[in-house]
């Protein structure tokens, strides 16, 4: 077995998406950003700068989270769905992501409190850790697309009255089969919204995490 997912697992895995036509339903799709696999540094910043010029969904509601997709190219006109997320400021939440695609691997010296100018042993950083996902996904697609869904519009099923955010993330995500995505911890957030991901991914679909 090998240690990696490779691209033609990556399709028989996840369904393939023409983003292009997925587009045209403006009511409940936006375009955010495309690039090509990210080389060096200076790619960042031209990526960074097309984000920032997105026009986010405007919500009735000041307390709604706002809904992005990750895709990756697979041939032709077909991608799949990498990842789905939402926060309260996702174009930050993306320059992070692309920030993490093209950062370096990076280790850590350890030492103890009682050798304290000895390196024990090596060790990868916690930001090292997170990225690392997100730098394969660079190396295992050569484009990427970022769109925005419009979670007022995407609420087919909510019969429950989840968040309407969460249930349109978790709904995405296993409708896209969306690869590296998992859902959040049910924690309560700093404008107490607890978060309901795990809870409608069994709930609703059937699926524990």
């Amino acid at each position: 077995m090998s240690e990696a997912i490779k691209i033609d697992e990556v399709k028989r895995l996840c369904p393939a998406i023409n983003v292009k036509e997925l587009l045209k339903d403006e009511q409940k799709f936006s375009h955010i950003c495309k690039f090509n696999s990210i080389t060096n540094r200076e790619e960042v910043s031209s990526i960074y700068d097309e984000i920032k010029d997105h026009k986010l969904f405007n919500y009735g509601e000041n307390n709604q989270k706002h809904l992005w997709a990750f895709y990756g190219h697979i041939e032709d006109n077909n991608w799949i769905c990498i990842e789905v997320g939402s926060s309260d400021n996702i174009l930050e939440e993306i320059c992070g992501i692309i920030r993490l695609m093209y950062e370096p691997s990076c280790n850590a010296d350890k030492k103890s409190v009682l050798h304290k100018d000895v390196v024990i042993y090596k060790s990868k950083t916690y930001n090292d850790k997170t990225s690392y996902k997100y730098r394969y996904m660079n190396k295992l697609f050569d484009k990427f697309w970022l769109i925005e869904i419009n979670v007022d519009n995407y609420q087919d099923g909510n019969d429950k009255e989840y968040s309407k955010t969460d249930f349109a993330e978790v709904t995405y995500a296993v409708n896209n089969n969306a690869l590296i995505w998992n859902p959040s911890p049910a924690v309560t957030d700093r404008k107490n919204r607890k978060n309901q991901e795990k809870q409608i991914l069994k709930e609703k679909y059937g699926i524990d995490s």
